[in-house]
């Protein structure tokens, strides 16, 4: 049988031969830890954008809408009891909640509709508020309808933000299990 000589072939050691030959079996496996490695790495990074997207996105409209909730129990407080001093707390409320609509619309958002859904929250608020301070406009709101009819209309208001920012949450939801599926 005739031997085949390769132009690039070296004279090595049987030593070497078989050293490289260990080398080029154990390739497969390193091609393969490599390749294991780097998705785990993509996977990470997936994880991590979730991780961003709830703290960046999902957290400050949580929040905010938590603090409009708290922001108009006060009118509503006043209409029931007549205390003078929920109207401070509603102005403290108030700003709190003006802070954290500043944080909100700082969000790195992803898609266009949430931008304009908390803005669109922003404008409601806006409405809310105003009324909210027509409520302490009246000295004896204890059983007045005048005042009864005023809370009805901000709670209505607070609703309709609280269900746009539910919506803002459900797009973040829905890019956050987005990332998930990419990373499995």
């Amino acid at each position: 049988m005739a031997r085949i000589e390769f132009p690039w072939r070296m004279d090595l050691s049987l030593s070497t031969q078989f050293r490289l030959g260990r080398l080029f079996l154990l390739l497969p496996v390193i091609m393969l830890a490599v390749s294991a490695l780097l998705s785990m790495r993509m996977a990470i990074v997936n994880f991590e954008e979730i991780a961003e997207e709830v703290a960046h996105e999902i957290m400050p409209v949580t929040n905010l809408q938590t603090q409009v909730l708290k922001a108009i129990m006060p009118p509503n407080d006043y209409v029931m009891h007549g205390d003078p001093s929920e109207r401070g707390l509603f102005l403290k409320l108030s700003r709190e909640v003006e802070d954290a609509f500043t944080v909100a619309k700082a969000a790195p958002f992803g898609l266009p509709e949430e931008i304009a859904m908390v803005q669109f929250a922003y404008q409601k608020w806006g409405q809310a508020r105003a009324l909210g301070e027509l409520i302490f406009l009246n000295s004896s709101p204890v059983g007045d309808p005048s005042a009864a009819a005023l809370t009805e209309r901000m709670d209505s208001i607070t609703d309709e933000i609280v269900e746009m920012l539910d919506r803002v949450l459900d797009l973040a939801h829905a890019e956050a299990d987005e990332q998930v599926e990419e990373a499995h």
